[in-house]
């Protein structure tokens, strides 16, 4: 059965008090970025609703009937609602077809449940009849709402749930459960926190894809690249293996984590152990740099992203040398700054 993370342990004691008390309500908002596990938290609490023989940590007990079926996937007062196939939102007929799911009776006599996400992605229409239920909520109902970006939904529905914000977190139980999940080297954890941006679960899965090989790699380009020493196209064709996706996020890291670093707040997105010699390298490689120049760069890395993800029509090679490109004129000196290195353009 499902369990909240180590991360969760004060949101899931609010949750138990909640539900100890029989004060669940109706409807539910966890809310946060992605990576921290908020579906697999809304999980545990539906099996911890539904489950017949509770026990005396609020867990379900994974042997009851109702776990069984939670189990294999075909509880029949649970609900999962996403955006179906090819789809890239919820839209109206989902949402009416919980009218129909909340009028049956509960098998077990326990509760229905829906749990919904991402919540922010339902269409207008469709956020109305959810609105709709909220104002007459069906008895035995809860609505669960699971929303990377709690600030996309209406207001009207936001004001009559109870909501959990589940990314503020304490980071070092995060790293403490990365380190048993994923045994590696502190660079590497570190690495992938910072890849993930401090999203636990996003950081294990760049260890487990070998992410962080290839953020290593980006970084050391943008380092010779921004000095000088290499030049776009060299770059580019250095890091042909890798997608373009990934290296826009590597990119946008590194111009965070640079940023804050310019203002001496590079603790705010480091860990700890982490007050890395990468990024001393980069400020000390790339000191000629202003922030407008870090600013502007990353935002030109935001668009070329959007352009990756709208696009199926330009090639990985073409948008890898944009990066690359929106890279090297980015870190060129203002007016009156250093002198760049020359630029070489043979390896």
């Amino acid at each position: 059965m499902n369990r909240a993370f180590p991360w969760h342990a004060a949101q899931w004691d609010q949750w138990c008090r909640a539900f100890r008390r029989a004060r669940l309500g109706h409807g539910w908002i966890f809310s946060g970025r992605a990576g921290f596990g908020k579906f697999e938290f809304a999980r545990a609490c539906a099996e911890t609703v539904l489950c017949e023989s509770i026990k005396a940590d609020a867990l379900a007990c994974g042997q009851c009937r109702s776990c069984q079926l939670l189990r294999a996937g075909n509880h029949p007062d649970l609900r999962l609602v996403v955006p179906l196939e090819d789809a890239i939102s919820i839209g109206i007929d989902q949402i009416r077809e919980l009218g129909e799911f909340f009028s049956l009776t509960a098998h077990y006599g326990r509760a229905k449940i829906v749990i919904i996400r991402p919540a922010e992605l339902m269409q207008h229409a469709a956020a109305n009849a959810l609105l709709k239920i909220l104002e007459e909520p069906p008895a035995l109902g809860l609505l669960i709402l699971v929303a990377d970006a709690i600030d996309r939904l209406p207001p009207t529905i936001r004001s009559r749930c109870q909501r959990l914000r589940l990314d503020a977190i304490d980071t070092s139980l995060a790293r403490e459960w990365l380190a048993r999940e994923v045994p590696s080297e502190p660079a590497q954890l570190d690495a992938a926190f910072a890849l993930g941006n401090r999203a636990p679960l996003a950081a294990q899965a760049a260890i487990d894809a070998d992410i962080t090989q290839s953020a290593s790699r980006i970084e050391q380009l943008m380092i010779t690249v921004g000095s000088g020493r290499k030049h776009a196209v060299q770059a580019a064709q250095a890091v042909h293996d890798v997608a373009p996706t990934l290296l826009a996020d590597c990119m946008l890291n590194q111009a965070h984590r640079f940023a804050l670093a310019q203002l001496g707040l590079a603790g705010l997105s480091e860990p700890q152990s982490s007050q890395s010699a990468p990024v001393e390298s980069l400020i000390s490689a790339l000191n000629h740099l202003h922030s407008w120049q870090v600013l502007a760069f990353a935002a030109r890395v935001l668009e070329v992203k959007t352009l990756i993800v709208s696009s199926a029509n330009t090639r990985d090679a073409d948008l890898l040398d944009q990066l690359w490109r929106t890279w090297m004129l980015a870190t060129r000196p203002a007016a009156g700054g250093h002198p760049r290195s020359q630029v070489q353009e043979n390896s």
